[in-house]
This record gives C-alpha cells, structure tokens and sequence, in this order.
C-alpha cells in the first residue's frame, strides 16, 4: 500500500512530464540500492555490504545519458562514499547499459561499476530499474570486486 501511495504521489508531482524522456536534452533523476544481495570477494574472504546511490544525467542524445553520482557504501562495518560520474546508454526502450567511475572519499582508489537493466516504467516518466552491477576496484582498492542486484526508482523529464 505504501509503494502504491508513493508512485501516485509521485505522479501527482511530477506529472506535467508528458512521456518517458530518454530524447536528447532529458534528464534523469534516480535513486538505488543493493538491497543487501552482494556476493563480494576481497582476495581472501567473502562478506557483506550495503549500498545506497543517487545520480543525476542528462541525455546528450537520443537514449544516451552522461552524468553524476553520489554513493554511500558500508562494507562489514565499515562505511565510506563516494562521487563519480556514468554514461547510461537505452539498447532498447527499456533495456540499458551503465558504466561509470567513482572515487572513494578515504582517497583509497575508485571503484569502476558495470551494469545492466530494465527501466520498467509505471508511469510515462516514473521507472522502477532493477539491474545487475560488477564493481571493480582500483588504486589501493584494487582487490576490491562485487556482483550484485540493485533496485531504485528514476524519473525520467
């Protein structure tokens, strides 16, 4: 009920958008999480992390997006962000393909995330876009890698 109360409060909001807006001169405004599922491998053991992201783009042409993210990381009790920036390109209407850098803010290196997924929208310019991500670290993080499913929502202008 309460996701149901949110998409129709966010449609209320940002309704003026007339469709999905994925052309030349959009932006895109998301939100996203690991929701926990993370098999991570630093060279000599597995543990568990948690993730929150937040990015902002603008398409520079037709379903292709360059922009900036924000993230927040805890790996097994440690927590660390980061700030970095992706590309987002639309294969289909609603299958894309990201790539991006983000540097740690404990200057250890930076982590390169690649990842596939789905824009499955529930209003013209409202998505919910699960996505399979690797991360690879670099610099001192280098041992550094993660598979895992995030969720979030972005809406599309």
């Amino acid at each position: 009920m309460k996701k149901l109360l949110l998409t129709a409060a966010l449609v209320a909001v940002f309704g003026f958008a007339a469709n999905a807006q994925t052309e030349q001169g959009g932006i895109l405004v998301g939100a996203s999480s690991n929701l926990g599922f993370v098999s991570q491998d630093n060279g000599g053991g597995s543990f568990s992390t948690f993730q929150l992201n937040a990015k902002g783009g603008y398409f520079l042409a037709d379903g292709l997006a360059a922009g900036l993210n924000i993230q927040y990381l805890s790996i097994d009790g440690t927590s660390a962000s980061s700030f970095g920036i992706f590309g987002r390109y639309f294969i289909s209407d609603a299958i894309f393909a990201e790539a991006g850098y983000n540097a740690l803010s404990d200057s250890r290196g930076g982590i390169i995330p690649i990842s596939a997924g789905y824009a499955a929208f529930l209003t013209d310019n409202v998505a919910v876009e699960p996505t399979l991500t690797y991360e690879l670290g670099t610099g001192n993080s280098d041992e550094y890698s993660a598979f895992g499913l995030n969720v979030g929502f972005t809406l599309y202008f």
